[in-house]
């Protein structure tokens, strides 16, 4: 084994060892910019909009799902500070709960406990408290702090204000009921370098593209694509999602009779792997890649593909070091397929407010605080993902940035190939074809008698 393999090796085991969230909780500081900068005063500082004497008083309670030792924690309190600055007769009581929140929140507001805004994952909030969440349309339509000639609504990313309408939705709420940030996307990671060096000019947006790339790849020495058993469902259940759609996938996975599996889109899914496994196009060590072996394959430059979050360079960051010319681009078309392009699996956390807070008018207003641009690009500086448009993410993930502001429909985690049919019979099946180990014909007939036979 090589210096460099032994070193990276031994990074890797402390980076596990470390308490990495895959929202960018330790993601290495990269310099950021506004893209279109502006001056001060339009840039979000906020006291110009704060001249008059504030009528706002009391105390707004915020707790939190940082640790205040973290970069997160460091960046709103700075919000905070300046909430309180504009708005002197108002106490922000903040306390850094860390990821424990989401199990201290629901309690505490179904008791009656004082609190104003809190910060979790917004799905399992939704889901969770429903009613008891406070309607944020007032918020939205107000004007924002960074640019008071535009709304919230209009400096936040359209697909995150999209995806919370979405999430409303799903539980019969009508309007906004969080304010998503600190984003993230899941989309093909790939060595740029590579891509030049083989002569590939721009990336895959269609299966056929992408069937050209690897060709191109492996002839220029390269191990197109690489993954681990972590993330071994990923490229197939996206493929699906492309060819039959998620809803489509959920119902696949869930119909006991086996006959779903005879549909041509899903025989053409799992053809398209047998076929990249004929030609090569995955790396040998696949089959035996444990978490997070795949990624550092990367790491090394020893291979170029791999489909991950926009956590990943974060995640390897020890082992790349800073000049590591990272790209990404979104899951491709597929033949015949019914799914779009602009569908992703992207989120991230939300800020969330009681229903029975007693002071709404300065919750209200510290949430401006909170998502706007002079706190968001305190995000970027950190090397943190931005909610804001025209806020830049960190250059190792700046083509995320423009694939999540054109994501139109929401995917759910994994394309909804999950349950215990999906994790027991159809991925390690699916791997078996990625490896050569069966036929695309036998994993068919295999997913046919045995969705009959589990059911039982």
């Amino acid at each position: 084994m090589n210096i460099k393999k032994i070193m990276a090796l031994l990074l890797t085991t402390l980076l596990i060892m470390g308490t990495f969230v895959g929202c960018g909780n330790n993601k290495p500081k990269e310099s950021s910019k506004t893209v279109d900068k502006n001056t001060e005063k339009e840039n979000g500082s906020g006291e110009e909009a704060q001249d008059k004497e504030s009528s706002l008083s009391g105390e707004v309670v915020y707790w939190s799902m940082w640790s205040e030792n973290e970069p997160q924690a460091k960046i709103l309190k700075g919000a905070i500070e300046r909430f309180e600055k504009a708005n002197p007769d108002v106490k922000v009581d903040v306390q850094w709960q860390g990821r424990g929140v989401r199990d201290l929140v629901i309690p505490a507001i179904e008791g009656g406990q004082k609190l104003d805004i809190f910060d979790s994952d917004p799905v399992g909030m939704y889901t969770s408290l429903g009613k008891s969440l406070l309607n944020l349309d007032e918020l939205y339509s107000s004007p924002s702090i960074s640019d008071p000639s535009k709304t919230l609504a209009e400096t936040i990313l359209p697909s995150l204000v999209k995806w919370d309408k979405s999430l409303a939705d799903g539980v019969e709420l009508n309007g906004h009921f969080s304010v998503p940030y600190a984003p993230y996307a899941v989309t093909w990671f790939y060595n740029k370098d590579h891509f030049e060096k083989a002569g590939i000019k721009s990336v895959p947006k269609t299966w056929e593209e992408l069937d050209a790339a690897c060709a191109s790849l492996k002839e220029a020495g390269y191990k197109p694509i690489t993954v681990d058993d972590a993330y071994y469902s990923m490229m197939f259940s996206y493929y699906l999602d492309r060819a039959i759609t998620n809803d489509e996938v959920a119902k696949l996975v869930s119909d006991n009779t086996g006959e779903s599996w005879d549909n041509p889109l899903v025989v053409q899914a799992i053809e398209a792997f047998e076929d990249f496994h004929k030609k090569g196009y995955f790396a040998p060590e696949v089959e035996t890649n444990k978490y997070p072996a795949g990624q550092q394959q990367v790491a090394l430059d020893e291979a170029t593909m791999y489909f991950n979050g926009t956590w990943l360079p974060a995640e390897v960051s020890a082992t790349t070091g800073p000049d590591f010319n990272w790209g990404q681009f979104t899951f491709p078309t597929v033949p015949n397929g019914k799914g779009k392009i602009t569908d992703l699996t992207f989120g991230g956390q939300a800020f969330l407010a009681n229903a029975k807070t007693d002071n709404k008018e300065a919750t209200l207003e510290l949430l401006k605080y909170f998502v706007d641009t002079k706190t968001q690009e305190a995000f970027a500086e950190e090397g943190l993902t931005a909610c804001t448009v025209g806020t830049k993410w960190p250059d190792s993930i700046a083509d995320a940035q423009a694939i999540v502001s054109e994501a139109d429909k929401n995917i759910n985690w994994g394309a909804n190939l999950s349950g215990d049919f999906a994790e027991a019979i159809v991925v390690p099946e699916m791997v078996n074809v990625m490896i050569g180990k069966s036929t695309a014909k036998e994993f068919i007939e295999k997913m046919k008698k045995d969705a009959k036979t589990y059911a039982k």
